[in-house]
C-alpha cells in the first residue's frame, strides 16, 4: 500500500476523532455531564492514538540512510509510551472526578444537546469502522484493521454514555457517574494497552504465538530443510528480526544454498510483522 494513501486515510481518522472530542466536550462546559464528558475523552486519546500512527507511518516508509541503516520505525514506541502515559493520566482525571461526585453529591446538568452529539458519535463511528474494514479488505493492511476495530469500540462507549444520561435524566443522576466512571476504564484499556504493546517492542519480545507459528510454518515446508535448529524471532521497534539456524543436506551446491537462503527470507519479510531475516545454514 502506498505511503499517501495510507497517511490520508490515518489522517481522515484523526480530524473525525478530534471533531468528536470537540462537539462532545464543549457542551460539558456549559452542562455537567461526567459520562458524556469521559467519552468526549475517550475521543481525545484517540486522536493522539491517531498521531502515533500518523508520525509512526510517516517514519516507516523513509527510506534507510546512513544514519539509520535499519530504517526510522524505531521512533514509534517511544512516541507511543509518552502518549500512553497521557491517556491514562487522563483515565485518572476523570476517575477522580466520579469519586468526587460520589462522596459530595452529583452535579449531573441534562441538555437535550448531550444526545444528539452522543447519536452523531455512534452513527459516525460505526461508519467509520465499517468504511475502514471494506479498505482493509482491498489493502490487507494491519494498520487499518486495528483502527476498524477502535472504532467498533469507540461506538460502544458512545452508546454507554448516552444510556448513562437517558437513565439520569430519569431522576437517577448517580448513573451518570456511573456510566462516566465505566468509560473511564475504555480509556484506561486503550492507555494501558498502547504502553504495554510498545514496552514489549522496545524490550526485545517475541511475537505472539500465532506469528512464531507462522515462521516456523515457512522454514519447515522447505524440503531442503532438514531440521529447525533454532528460530528466534524478537521485536526490534514495532517490527520483528528473524534469526534462523537451519540444518540442511551438505550434498547442496553453494548455489543452491544461497538460492534457498534467499528464497526463505522473500518468503519471511513478506510477513507483515517481520522487517529483518538473518539465516545461517548448517551442513548436516
Amino acid at each position: 500500500m502506498e505511503r499517501n494513501r495510507l497517511l490520508k486515510y490515518i489522517f481522515i481518522v484523526l480530524l473525525v476523532n478530534f471533531f468528536l472530542f470537540v462537539i462532545k466536550f464543549v457542551p460539558t462546559i456549559f452542562f455537567n455531564s461526567l459520562s458524556v464528558q469521559s467519552d468526549s475523552f475517550n475521543s481525545l486519546s484517540d486522536s493522539f492514538y491517531s498521531i502515533i500512527i500518523l508520525v509512526g507511518s510517516y517514519f516507516a516508509f523513509r527510506p534507510k540512510d546512513s544514519s539509520h541503516p535499519h530504517g526510522h520505525e524505531r521512533i514509534r514506541p517511544f512516541l507511543s509510551l509518552i502518549i500512553s502515559g497521557s491517556i491514562i493520566f487522563t483515565g485518572v482525571i476523570i476517575v477522580r472526578g466520579g469519586i468526587y461526585n460520589l462522596i459530595h453529591g452529583t452535579r449531573y446538568q441534562f441538555s437535550i444537546l448531550f444526545i444528539y452529539v452522543l447519536l452523531i458519535s455512534i452513527l459516525v463511528k460505526y461508519t467509520l469502522s465499517i468504511y475502514l474494514d471494506r479498505l482493509n479488505k482491498v489493502y490487507k493492511n494491519d494498520i487499518l484493521s486495528s483502527l476498524s476495530d477502535d472504532s467498533k469500540v469507540d461506538a460502544l462507549a458512545s452508546f454507554s454514555a448516552i444510556v448513562g444520561v437517558i437513565i439520569s435524566r430519569l431522576g437517577y443522576a448517580i448513573f451518570d457517574t456511573i456510566f462516566g466512571v465505566l468509560i473511564s476504564f475504555w480509556i484506561f484499556k486503550t492507555g494501558l494497552s498502547i504502553g504495554w504493546r510498545n514496552f514489549k517492542y522496545l524490550t526485545g519480545s517475541s511475537p505472539p504465538q500465532e506469528v512464531t507459528e507462522k515462521i516456523m510454518s515457512i522454514l519447515k515446508n522447505r524440503e531442503e530443510v532438514i531440521e529447525v535448529i533454532e528460530c528466534e524471532p524478537h521485536y526490534v521497534g514495532p517490527k520483528l528480526d528473524v534469526y534462523c539456524e537451519l540444518e540442511v543436506a551438505s550434498s547442496l551446491s553453494l548455489i543452491e544454498a544461497h538460492e534457498l537462503e534467499e528464497e526463505i527470507k522473500r518468503e519471511l519479510l513478506a510477513l507483515n510483522e517481520v522487517n529483518n531475516v538473518y539465516i545461517h545454514l548448517e551442513p548436516t
